[in-house]
C-alpha cells in the first residue's frame, strides 16, 4: 500500500475512533488534515461551533488555529458528546 494511502486509512481509522493513539502518537504521524474529517464524522454541533470560533480569531495565525483544532480532536478520540465527562 502506498504511503499516502496508508496515511489516509490511518486518519480515517482514528477519526472513527477505531483506534485511539495518544497526542504524541498523532503528532508522530504528521497528519496534515485530521481535524476536519474528525469534525465531519462526529456530526457534533458543539464541535462545529468550536471550529467556527477558532477560525473567527483574526489575532491567531493560521498555524495556531489549525493546531488548536488538531489538539482538541486528537485528544478527543471518543464521541464528542462525551467531552464534558
Amino acid at each position: 500500500m502506498p504511503p499516502a494511502s496508508s496515511s489516509n486509512t490511518l486518519r480515517r481509522t482514528c477519526a472513527s475512533s477505531i483506534i485511539q493513539p495518544s497526542l504524541p502518537g498523532f503528532r508522530a504521524n504528521k497528519f496534515t488534515d485530521y481535524a476536519e474529517p474528525f469534525r465531519i464524522i462526529q456530526k457534533d454541533p458543539r464541535l462545529d461551533e468550536f471550529f467556527k470560533t477558532v477560525d473567527a480569531q483574526p489575532h491567531l495565525h493560521l498555524i495556531h488555529r489549525r493546531r488548536a483544532k488538531f489538539d482538541l480532536t486528537a485528544r478527543s478520540p471518543r464521541r464528542a458528546s462525551h467531552w464534558n465527562t
